[in-house]
């Protein structure tokens, strides 16, 4: 479940059993995933984040490039406060995008990206696993597990954890702005049982009625 509300991790995408899983740890941790889809293409996801009709005030391009800092979990772009307090500053802009993230996932662009990103990524693995030096200096079981991992498996593993890290960061910016839409938001998730990220929905929720 959900510890805080900081940005999300779903877990070492490179170990061979690759499951992900709805319980993502919200802690500032470093996470290298933005770093290889590039900052370029995370300001251009930044102009995709579109406010709804329902946010008090229209959304600069700076505030679509606050949520998809937060969105996307760059810990080392900024200070993690400093960024916190960007998003409660911003709450009522930035709360329909992290609606619609939260509800919908990464958008059609950030998910073809993806999935280019972690085909290159595939194919430098298999050259390393191929190798018959075993630069990596696996065991036997493992390396047959991580060769029999199909370029279709890999790329699907890579878009599913990041649709639970991407959902997951959404919710833990609607518990921060802590807003009307959000809270309906969460509480529609913490309640769809199909959902990867429903505990972190319902943990929100009980954080939100604690009053932390």
């Amino acid at each position: 479940m959900a510890t805080g509300y900081g940005p999300g991790t779903a877990g070492d995408e490179d170990k061979h059993k690759h499951k992900h899983s709805g319980e993502v740890q919200m802690a500032c941790r470093g996470n290298d995933f933005s770093r290889r889809l590039g900052w370029g293409l995370l300001l251009t996801l930044g102009a995709l984040l579109t406010p709804f009709a329902a946010s008090a005030e229209p959304a600069a391009e700076t505030d679509r490039i606050i949520a998809t800092r937060w969105l996307m979990n760059d810990c080392g772009l900024d200070d993690w406060q400093r960024l916190e307090n960007k998003v409660k500053s911003r709450a009522s802009v930035l709360e329909p995008m992290f609606v619609e993230a939260a509800e919908n996932g990464p958008d059609r662009d950030l998910m073809a990206e993806t999935e280019r990103v972690a085909a290159a990524r595939f194919d430098r693995r298999q050259k390393v696993l191929a190798d018959p030096s075993n630069p990596m200096r696996l065991n036997p079981e493992d390396l047959e597990i991580l060769r029999g991992i199909s370029r279709e498996q890999f790329i699907a593993t890579e878009k599913g954890n990041l649709t639970v890290r991407y959902k997951a960061q959404a919710i833990a910016g609607l518990a921060l702005v802590n807003g009307a839409a959000g809270r309906k938001t969460l509480e529609k998730i913490a309640q769809d049982a199909s959902s990867p990220v429903q505990s972190n929905a319902q943990d929100a929720l009980k954080k939100l009625s604690a009053g932390k």
